[in-house]
């Protein structure tokens, strides 16, 4: 085993921070690791059961080619909101071949929340190694099936799917979209509402019929708006799974600038649904067909949420530079706010939802100075607030579906 192998091992764990205090943290979850001084970028998998305060499991650490996979049984507590592991034993490869030694390291880890994605940040330590660094993220949705019975479902990921990119390096998220073609190659597109404005890249594309997992690669940036903006060519593993109305693909990404002396981009969460078609604009109730007439523009349901009221709050805000963005807010047809400014401040706009599935429609009246129109769209019932990602221009309006979580009388969704 090559020498700059030998530092890494690999951690995971997941603390539900906040809003999902309490909850058990047993499941698979994904990130990456780095060592000081070194560029390399580790994947890194932990399948981690809980009991009470003490955590326990299997990690594995995969290399940056993915040439070698280590596994360790690793365990830890959950201590006033930290989360303290230390890995016990090295299970493969064979430790007591000294070329295939990696370090056992003592983690200490650190929970915060941004745009539906936990973070778990924090340093480790180890005899004989250099420290470093540790980056985590989980989508904060349950699961609804496993992946495997998610891509039957959807069988094939083709077509359009939106959603949100974070970055561990920033306090604000992008809007991020995927368009998958049947022969394995793709459009992405990235929307910053800061100086670097949007791109469109090149994608390569493979689906694991064994896991259901989606891995792409982009391979070249087609476009951009700002000349010579250095963006971030992505790589990433994304899992799917479902919810009642939404299909959906998530995981952690790492990446590069092309022909750049930095290298490695700072590593982030992919988070990417597509509506299933019975919850489609053209298959409900609460259409938003009588807006696309009366504008003239096409809707693209770019998220869908479930609240547990029909009365929420619907905040509004730049999550990026202010650049003079104005907005018309509709929802299920009517304007709730009109010809608005958006600025760092939040609009807060109490609204009841009276559809089974209720469509908020964010209409461009410009695209202020980086285009296209991109605001930060959070939903509060009172207790989760739900912060998206929205994207605009002057013929396409995005929109989020809004519907009320419904429990029927034997205790299951309606």
């Amino acid at each position: 085993m090559p020498k700059r192998y030998l530092p890494i091992l690999a951690v995971l764990t997941l603390l539900h921070y906040a809003a999902l205090q309490g909850q058990d943290f047993s499941g698979t979850w994904q990130g990456s690791l780095q060592q000081n001084g070194s560029p390399d970028v580790y994947t890194y998998t932990l399948q981690l059961s809980q009991n009470g305060d003490e955590l326990y499991g299997e990690s594995r650490s995969t290399t940056p080619d993915g040439s070698i996979t280590a596994r360790f049984e690793t365990g830890g507590i959950v201590d006033e909101g930290l989360i303290t592991l230390q890995e016990v034993q090295q299970l493969a490869p064979d430790p007591t071949d000294p070329k295939n030694r990696w370090c056992l390291k003592h983690i200490r880890l650190s929970p915060s929340v941004k745009n539906d994605t936990i973070w778990l940040t924090g340093t480790w330590t180890a005899t004989g190694c250099q420290p470093g660094t540790i980056s985590l993220a989980k989508a904060l949705k349950e699961p609804d099936s496993t992946p495997r019975e998610a891509m039957e479902k959807n069988k094939m990921p083709e077509g359009k799917w939106t959603g949100y990119l974070s970055q561990s390096d920033r306090d604000y998220g992008f809007f991020f979209a995927m368009e998958f073609y049947p022969d394995g190659s793709g459009t992405s597109q990235i929307i910053s509402d800061t100086e670097g404005g949007n791109a469109y890249m090149d994608f390569q594309w493979q689906q694991n019929h064994d896991s259901g997992q989606i891995t792409f690669s982009e391979q070249s940036i087609r476009s951009r708006s700002v000349p010579g903006w250095r963006w971030c060519l992505k790589t990433a593993t994304l899992t799917p799974d479902s919810t009642r109305s939404a299909w959906t693909l998530a995981g952690p990404w790492e990446g590069y600038i092309p022909d750049a002396p930095s290298g490695p981009c700072a590593p982030g969460f992919l988070y990417l649904e597509k509506p299933k078609p019975e919850f489609s604009p053209q298959t409900t109730t609460a259409t938003p067909l009588p807006y696309e007439q009366k504008t003239d523009r096409q809707v693209e349901v770019q998220r869908t949420l479930e609240v547990k009221s029909k009365q929420v709050k619907i905040k509004i805000w730049d999550n990026g530079i202010v650049d003079g963005d104005i907005l018309t807010l509709f929802l299920n047809g009517e304007q709730i706010v009109k010809n608005y400014r958006v600025t760092r401040n939040k609009l807060t706009i109490p609204v009841t939802l009276d559809q089974p599935n209720n469509y908020i429609i964010l209409h461009a009246i410009n695209t202020g100075s980086i285009s296209p129109n991109t605001v930060a769209v959070s939903v509060d019932d009172g207790t989760r607030d739900q912060v998206v990602i929205l994207s605009s221009n002057l013929s396409t309006s995005g929109a989020i579906m809004v519907r009320e979580f419904v429990v029927n009388g034997g205790g299951s969704r309606e």
